[in-house]
């Protein structure tokens, strides 16, 4: 039976629908796209600002290094596991 009144459907609501559904598809995959890193993200800020001549190479440098480190300190806490999970490991 709906088998039947689903074709009886008019065009403009199917239109309706597959917009509905792309929309919701595209928002969904936009949603999804990685985020910018910070790091990066002030990194290529101090760029621009040394490009400009705001800063002076010692500031840039100091600024680069800086931020080198602490991308460097992010990084080794991510890949530290945390104790609860080690004593676990250890008790299998």
């Amino acid at each position: 039976m709906w088998f039947e009144n689903i074709w009886n459907t008019p065009l403009l609501w199917w239109l309706l629908l597959v917009v509905f559904g792309a929309g919701l598809i595209i928002l969904v995959l936009i949603r999804r796209q990685k985020k910018v890193d910070p790091v990066k993200e002030h990194l290529d800020r101090i760029c621009r600002c040394y490009a400009r001549g705001e800063l002076s190479r010692d500031d840039f440098e100091e600024l680069k290094k800086d931020l080198q480190e602490y991308e460097k300190k992010i990084k080794s806490k991510k890949k530290r596991t945390p104790t609860h999970q080690l004593k676990t490991l250890e008790k299998r």
